[in-house]
């Protein structure tokens, strides 16, 4: 018996082109060898190759009902729900799928540790290392940065954590509380998510880990190698990239101050 038979996975994806298939052809030997219950929401625009790719090795896709970033990674809670109440899983393990198979290709232990320390908690918060934070873009650092400092206070941190990591564990019960809760925007829940599932939580847990870190440029092997990591990387400095990270920092806080009540303290 492993803890891949008490924990199902639930993920998204967006995958019009196979970007992945490298990755996830190094990661077989470990999903053949454990056998972890999959569960992927995939986007209408994500490739039929990649589809069938994924269910021949027996990870169960659904095509979410519609392309929003909050309709689908609420859709993938919704079917992991379903699969925990028909084969009674303890607990649902959110990540993103290129960011899963990073962990597992270079981080397997760590990953195995961190699903088998779960079970202490209700919550198990998986935020990233200051390393691994440290190899995202600054388009990422610098916005993700206030989102982090603005959700550590709200949660009573008295110094800043991850809350923006988008990984965590988590009993079907949290999961249900998520779904309970509106959404105005289509990105800001990943801000709002983790205030929901700590505040509903009798016994959350936070730790940061190696593997999370930038995980993007595995989608990019091809233009790294012609180009180098360093002129690629750059491309995620541009003007567009800003305003997409702007908008990201504005739901977020749009979110999360729904969730919150703001007031003066007393002098």
């Amino acid at each position: 018996m492993t803890v891949f038979d008490s924990i199902i996975i639930a993920s998204t994806l967006h995958e019009p082109e196979f970007r992945l298939r490298k990755s996830f052809e190094k990661a077989l030997s470990f999903i053949n060898k454990f056998h972890p219950n999959i569960i992927i929401s995939c986007t209408s625009f994500t490739s039929s190759e990649v589809i069938n790719t994924l269910q021949k090795d027996n990870i169960t896709v659904r095509l979410t009902p519609n392309d929003p970033q909050i309709d689908t990674y609420s859709f993938a809670i919704r079917c992991a729900l379903d699969v925990c109440e028909e084969e009674q899983y303890q607990r649902i393990f959110y990540i993103d799928f290129d960011r899963l198979l990073h962990w597992i290709n270079n981080y397997p232990s760590e990953i195995m540790e961190t699903m088998k320390d779960s079970f202490n908690f209700d919550l198990l918060h998986i935020g990233r290392s200051d390393r691994a934070f440290k190899t995202h873009p600054r388009t990422q650092r610098d916005t993700e940065k206030i989102i982090n400092h603005v959700g550590s206070k709200i949660l009573g941190f008295s110094e800043d954590i991850d809350i923006i990591s988008v990984s965590y564990i988590f009993t079907p019960e949290l999961g249900h509380h998520l779904l309970r809760y509106p959404s105005r925007t289509t990105v800001g829940f990943y801000g709002a998510w983790p205030l929901i599932l700590w505040n509903h939580a009798k016994n959350p847990e936070y730790i940061e880990v190696e593997g999370h870190e930038w995980e993007t440029p595995d989608r990019y092997h091809v233009e790294i190698d012609e180009s180098g990591y360093e002129k690629w990387s750059r491309s995620f400095q541009s003007t567009s990239e800003w305003k997409k990270r702007v908008r990201f920092v504005d739901e977020c806080l749009e979110e999360m101050m729904a969730l919150t009540d703001c007031c003066f303290k007393k002098i």
